[in-house]
């Protein structure tokens, strides 16, 4: 159902570190921002 689809993919994001998005960007050819 649509309801289980939506907390399924909520529960997929959840278990996303930083880390994991850093790496998904660096891995596409993004380099990181200094923080200001």
């Amino acid at each position: 159902t649509k309801e289980t689809l939506v907390a399924a993919i909520g529960l997929a994001l959840d278990a996303i570190t930083p880390e994991d998005a850093r790496g998904w960007f660096v891995h596409c050819g993004y380099t990181a921002a200094q923080s200001l």
